[in-house]
């Protein structure tokens, strides 16, 4: 449950919030992420979390080939895709991410 995942990080002296973005404000390339970074996701703006993957570094997505910050997930089995999934995610118009960096 990436939502527990979420409040565990942040209820406990385990992990600071790293920022939140908007649909709009989620570029190719974020330099505030780095390596081992929590990416939550929440498809429908309603404060749940919906998803999580890990920020794995930079590069190019072999699936969608868009170039910036990777994240790895299980669910899907997405190799190093693009951070923010809008190639991938078919409510990427109302999708707030939250990155969380674990101490």
């Amino acid at each position: 449950m990436a939502d527990n995942f979420y409040r565990y990080l942040m209820n406990n002296p385990a992990g600071s919030k790293v920022g939140v973005w908007s649909p709009s404000q989620q570029s190719n390339t974020n330099s505030s992420l780095r390596a081992g970074d929590v990416v939550f996701y929440d498809w429908n703006n309603d404060g749940i979390m919906d998803h999580a993957g890990i920020i794995v570094g930079s590069g190019t997505d072999p699936d969608s080939k868009y170039v910036g910050t990777l994240q790895d997930q299980h669910t899907t089995n997405r190799y190093h895709a693009i951070w923010h999934l809008k190639p991938y995610n078919p409510n990427w118009a109302t999708t707030i991410i939250t990155v969380v960096r674990p101490f």
